[in-house]
């Protein structure tokens, strides 16, 4: 079962992820295009609908480490989930 959290636990999480690290070269390109971002500052923008393939598997990258995952609500607002 999924539980939703707290957008400011998950930037908690999320402050803590190497942003640089990935095993494909397509991925590393992205995550060095984006480690100046905050996780707060890429769901701005993915809510903002800038750029947003790149932000968006950037976004899978960092939460897969932490074990999250997340999704737009009805209000195409970014959610954060967390497996039981």
């Amino acid at each position: 079962m999924l539980l939703t959290i707290k957008r400011t636990k998950a930037y908690k999480l999320l402050r803590d992820v190497p942003k640089e690290c990935s095993p494909n070269e397509i991925d590393f390109k992205i995550a060095v295009k984006f480690s100046k971002f905050t996780a707060g500052q890429l769901v701005d923008q993915l809510q903002s609908r800038r750029d947003i393939d790149d932000q968006r598997r950037e976004m899978h990258r960092r939460c897969a480490i932490v074990g999250l995952s997340f999704y737009f609500d009805q209000g195409d607002k970014v959610q954060f989930r967390i497996a039981e």
